[in-house]
């Protein structure tokens, strides 16, 4: 569980959305989450739940299609 986690918290967070081209904003709305929830998860100020970790995953997986 700690390594998914690990995989989607803090600047490895930031890198994946960016290397999308994609704004806080816009990764917000796609996992129905706040602006600030992604900029918290990002500064690593807080760390997505289970729940949002598994939204997290199976969202940057579909990217890779």
């Amino acid at each position: 569980m700690e390594e998914i986690v690990g995989a989607y918290s803090g600047k490895v967070l930031q890198g994946k959305r960016r290397l999308l081209l994609l704004t806080q904003d816009e990764l917000a709305k796609k996992l129905s989450v706040s602006k600030q929830t992604i900029a918290d998860w990002e500064a690593s100020r807080t760390t997505p739940s289970f729940k949002h970790v598994r939204r997290l995953k199976e969202f940057f997986e579909s990217q890779k299609n």
